[in-house]
């Protein structure tokens, strides 16, 4: 999302200071396609070039037509489709990988502005809402209408495309240590906006935790429930300094609805934490849910393997929606 965000904003930049500048972005995919629905990029006619449509030579291609488009001064929007198989009868991406993608170029007029200052509004504010891009311009409104992703083309000129800008992904760590700073700037750099807690005012690496986009300090991790909201798009690790608090954190948020709990330990201590919650009443389908130990099996052993490990898990989760 982050990485979306720099693309609207390289464009609104280019239109306020009247750089002519064209906007790619990918409406349909299918296959083994390296370009999915919803990657965009902005060609200035500078030459600057911002986010990815796929790579690759296709991508190279596209750049040079939406150069020339610019150099031809051409407004307006059209459409391509694009197969990425040596045997398709049109329209040869040039690649081999399957698939195929429609891409469509836009060069972005005065009158679209304020949408865009929408669009990155509701972005940064993480507030949602429907943008539809089309050939009589860039469309932004507050609400969830129409179909996510529809396609409408009756010509290479005249078509609509619809995308609900998604809430962004919310990452919870419980635990400021060593593997919780290793997992933050992995999470950082995939557009996760995190929340970090921890019960030690003191901690070092707390402290140092840059890529955090919230730091509190709890004085017992049995508050946690009330900091932390339940939603699809949000995800939960727990990894404190012990048995104890895990327990706290965990007994806090058990039967709280989230995308994805995963709770740093050995199996023995798994184990053990889970029998006594059990015990206690909660929820043991809910239990059952939980990723614990957190993370794929690759035995990592240092922080940054640790991290990687969660980061690979919550990636495969956040990417499962819908299947």
């Amino acid at each position: 999302m982050q990485r979306k965000i720099l693309v609207w904003k390289s464009i609104l930049h280019d239109v306020t200071i009247n750089l002519p500048v064209a906007l790619l972005y990918v409406t349909e995919s299918s296959g083994s396609s390296p370009g999915r629905r919803g990657f965009m990029m902005a060609v200035s006619a500078n030459g600057v070039i911002t986010g990815s449509i796929g790579g690759g030579i296709m991508e190279h291609k596209f750049a040079e037509l939406a150069k020339a488009h610019l150099n031809n001064a051409y407004s307006g929007a059209t459409w391509f489709r694009q197969y990425h198989d040596k045997v398709a009868a049109t329209d040869q991406s040039g690649m081999i990988c399957s698939g195929a993608q429609a891409i469509c170029i836009y060069v972005p007029a005065a009158s679209d502005r304020e949408p865009l200052q929408q669009i990155i509004g509701a972005l940064d504010k993480n507030q949602g809402g429907t943008m539809t891009i089309s050939s009589s311009g860039i469309r932004y409104a507050p609400e969830i209408t129409g179909e996510d992703g529809a396609f409408e083309a009756s010509s290479p000129q005249a078509w609509r495309y619809t995308e609900h800008l998604i809430l962004q992904e919310q990452l919870y760590l419980v635990g400021g240590g060593h593997c919780s700073l290793a997992l933050s700037a992995v999470m950082h750099s995939l557009g996760f906006t995190i929340h970090l807690f921890d019960d030690r005012p003191d901690l070092g690496t707390f402290a140092l935790n840059t890529s955090a986009d919230s730091k509190t300090i709890l004085a017992d991790y049995s508050a946690l429930g009330s900091h932390i909201p339940e939603g699809e798009n949000k995800y939960v690790v727990i990894m404190t300094q012990g048995y104890r608090t895990d327990y706290l954190a965990l007994r806090s948020i058990a039967g709280s609805a989230f995308r994805y709990i995963g709770v740093l330990g050995s199996k023995n201590k798994i184990i053990q934490l889970l029998r006594q919650l059990e015990q206690e009443g909660v929820d043991q389908t809910w239990l059952s849910r939980l990723h614990a130990p957190v993370g794929l099996p690759i035995k990592s052993e240092t922080p940054d393997e640790i991290a990687i490990s969660i980061a690979a898990e919550i990636i495969m989760v956040k990417n499962a929606k819908g299947q």
